[in-house]
């Protein structure tokens, strides 16, 4: 049985990637939660897609005191970060805050698309309460966007309101039951509430819409760990990496669930290090944690000179600003190797 816990990281909306610093830490980390929505239902399918809006941006140089709120120039809309409460729908007053004034779009449909974005980016700043207004805004004045739906829902989760996310998952699924990401969304939501059938279910169809996406295998094998089928997740994360087996950080996950599992039957070093050592070759050597999860991997075939020179390795390219319980997690790891403990 390994000393340090078999932690699997989410891989967040935003980039559909993993926060790779969230690996090594010894504790549980559940829950897939999007960080980041694009405006249409067909770009849940596509990394590229979201990847380009929630990174959009124009290097404005701050000159220009007003920004129009349009759907058509996404890319000007990110440089306004309003106040914390909005302006009424029934108004046209501008939105001001650190010299950018909003102007508001006067036709509905317009407006409405205006607060949705305004509501992703307070989101996105983690203002969950302020996001919900916009997009209750929105929806006030335009109903029928199942993104909008969903993105209040995600919202809803990171204020601890699971119950109200779910409510709103159900309305996207609703109005486009053929998105798989929202029945991945609400799975996520019926887990933490502890309804693992429910959850399993909603997992289940986001598979079934999506047989080719390694991001929902992955995401279903969350349910099995809490369900303790070993197995399961073991068959969830080899599929996802012969999906997507260039993919780095699925390789990553399973590496190191191979290499920390607390199933006897599940663990395997050789094949640990293995998949660890692609993720590795795939980002040249440069991400730490993909090398710690290598580190890992030589800890359970017993070869701990190596895993101390590795996991050495990842913690000298760890970031100067690193967390400090992310530093002690990597220092946990030495002190367990150094003494010949996997």
């Amino acid at each position: 049985m390994n000393d340090h816990a078999v932690v699997f990281p989410r891989i967040t909306r935003k980039s559909r990637h993993v926060s790779m610093a969230m690996l090594v830490l010894p504790v549980a980390i559940l829950g897939c939660r999007p960080e980041n929505r694009s405006t249409s239902n067909a770009e849940t399918k596509s990394a590229s897609a979201t990847d380009e809006l929630a990174d959009r941006r124009t290097g404005r140089d701050g000159t220009d005191s007003t920004v129009t709120i349009s759907p058509h120039v996404p890319e000007e809309w990110e440089h306004a970060m309003p106040h914390d409460s909005f302006t009424p729908s029934t108004t046209n007053t501008p939105i001001s805050n650190e010299g950018v004034t909003v102007t508001l779009p006067e036709a509905d449909e317009e407006r409405a698309m205006a607060f949705a974005m305004i509501a992703r980016l307070r989101a996105k700043a983690g203002k969950h309460e302020a996001a919900i207004e916009g997009f209750d805004e929105a929806i006030g004045l335009m109903e029928g966007n199942p993104s909008w739906y969903s993105d209040r829902g995600d919202s809803w989760f990171e204020l601890g309101e699971h119950q109200k996310a779910i409510a709103d998952y159900s309305r996207a699924i609703g109005i486009a039951p053929d998105d798989p990401f929202t029945y991945c969304l609400r799975g996520d939501a019926w887990l933490v509430l502890g309804e693992n059938d429910k959850a399993l279910q909603d997992h289940n169809r986001a598979v079934e819409l999506a047989p080719d996406d390694a991001y929902y295998y992955y995401s279903r094998s969350f349910v099995y760990e809490d369900m303790r089928e070993d197995g399961r997740i073991l068959s969830d994360l080899n599929r996802a990496v012969e999906l997507e087996p260039d993919d780095p950080e699925y390789r990553d996950v399973l590496a190191n669930y191979l290499a920390s599992s607390p199933s006897d039957s599940v663990r395997d070093g050789e094949a640990a290090v293995a998949h660890a050592k692609i993720a590795c070759e795939l980002t040249d050597w440069e991400d730490p944690l993909h090398i710690s999860t290598l580190a890992k991997g030589y800890a359970e075939t017993g070869d701990f000179q190596r895993a101390v020179q590795k996991i050495r390795d990842a913690m000298k390219l760890l970031p100067d600003h690193t967390d400090a319980e992310i530093l002690e997690s990597y220092q946990l790891l030495l002190k367990l190797f150094e003494s010949n403990r996997p």
